[in-house]
């Protein structure tokens, strides 16, 4: 595969948020020598945004610290008309005044996680209404449509899978494609925009914008998709048993959102990392490899020994020990975890390192002293706390007992 090398492209590349790209090579050329112009577009089918649209928010970010200029199309215009892409069905029409609401909420959104320092570009928020509302249906079709294949719509993911699974496609839900197209065509003419940005479902609406402004614009202009991010157990990112992880905290609160990422699989670390977060890359490389470590078995006071040396090596700032066994609250606490903190504590003070050392389980009134004299700089007790009945004044006594 093709290896970037402008700042935009090679850190898009290197955190795994290329699935397709039109003439790749040519974009990257592009964006070593100029900032570009790109945008990505959000429907306003909700009232807020979810997990699954983190990693386009990311990628404005991304767009923003390499200094090029994002534009975030709010999709007033198109929802009405209902994105067929990923949809077994039609999705609900929305009143002008819904949309409205929920285009003011996304838009909270996406500030709220965008980079506002005046060092960087600041996003543009533009909404398609604005040239779709006022369409003359046969004038429009009379000069555009004629550049749209059926044949071709046809074949499009968007389309295809529906008439596959011989599940209904209506006319209104078939003109997507043809305004997502019209979208990119107005943004290349008002704003000089060079990218389309979106999931891989988006695929055959941004091939077709970028189709069409070959023809009406007869400039070239690039489309770039990110993948579609599945757990390691094969689910769609951003879905659980209790509905979606809203970003809006009135949906969802800040402890359900936590708790979502919380319960991450072990196996999903280091991807979501690597997509949603901004560690530096290199520092990413070096927990791959402490992971890699920790799942290949050996024999198990070597394998503790192996990765403390490795971290305390790599500048890790905490090293947590698990006293119980991981799985549920209010397990029995691990004698051995003594040993453990001594020996954990001895190599960080050999290597001369500030690493601090966590122990998380089990922890009670019985065995914090102890634990702090073996070397623990900080204690995480959770079920003896909240069984107790007086909560403050457990916390109260137990940290006076470690600090003791």
């Amino acid at each position: 595969m093709y290896k970037p090398k402008s700042n935009l492209l090679k850190e898009l590349y290197l955190r795994g948020y290329i699935h397709q790209c039109t003439n790749i090579e040519k974009l990257d050329y592009i964006a070593q020598k100029k900032k570009i112009v790109c945008y990505i577009g959000f429907d306003c089918t909700a009232e807020s945004l979810h997990v699954g649209s983190l990693i386009q928010l990311m990628l404005i970010r991304i767009i923003q610290k390499t200094g090029n200029q994002p534009i975030v199309l709010l999709g007033s215009g198109t929802s009405k008309v209902g994105d067929p892409s990923g949809k077994d069905k039609a999705r609900q029409l929305l009143e002008d005044h819904e949309l409205q609401k929920n285009s003011i909420s996304i838009k909270k959104n996406i500030e709220k996680l965008s980079i506002n320092d005046s060092r960087f570009p600041k996003i543009k928020f533009i909404d398609n209404s604005l040239w779709l509302n006022d369409i003359n249906y046969i004038n429009w079709l009379r000069k555009y449509g004629k550049f749209f294949s059926v044949n071709k719509m046809l074949t499009m993911d968007s389309v295809n899978e529906r008439l596959k699974r011989k599940q209904p496609l209506s006319f209104l839900e078939f003109n997507y494609m043809v305004l997502q197209a019209y979208d990119f065509l107005q943004l290349n003419k008002r704003e000089n925009c060079l990218v389309q940005f979106g999931g891989s479902d988006q695929w055959g609406n941004i091939i077709s914008g970028v189709d069409l402004i070959r023809r009406i614009n007869k400039k070239e202009t690039f489309g770039l998709t990110t993948p579609l991010i599945t757990t390691s157990s094969g689910e769609k990112m951003g879905k659980t048993n209790k509905g979606s992880i809203w970003l809006d905290e009135s949906l969802l609160s800040s402890d359900g959102y936590w708790q979502f990422w919380r319960n991450v699989d072990d196996k999903d670390v280091i991807k979501f990392l690597k997509l949603f977060t901004e560690l530096n890359i290199e520092k990413i490389k070096k927990l791959n490899i402490l992971y890699t470590y920790s799942t290949d078995k050996p024999q198990k006071n070597e394998l503790f020994i192996l990765i403390i040396n490795w971290a305390i090596n790599n500048d890790i700032d905490l090293v947590c020990l698990m006293s119980v066994n991981p799985g549920f609250g209010g397990q029995s606490f691990i004698e051995n975890t003594y040993n453990k903190v001594t020996q954990l504590k001895a190599l960080i003070e050999r290597k001369g390192a500030s690493t601090k050392i966590e122990i998380d389980g089990g922890v009670t009134n019985k065995n914090a002293k102890q634990l702090v004299d073996a070397g623990a700089d900080v204690l995480v007790a959770g079920s003896y706390v909240f069984k107790s009945s007086d909560q403050p004044k457990t916390i109260k006594d137990l940290r006076i007992l470690a600090n003791s």
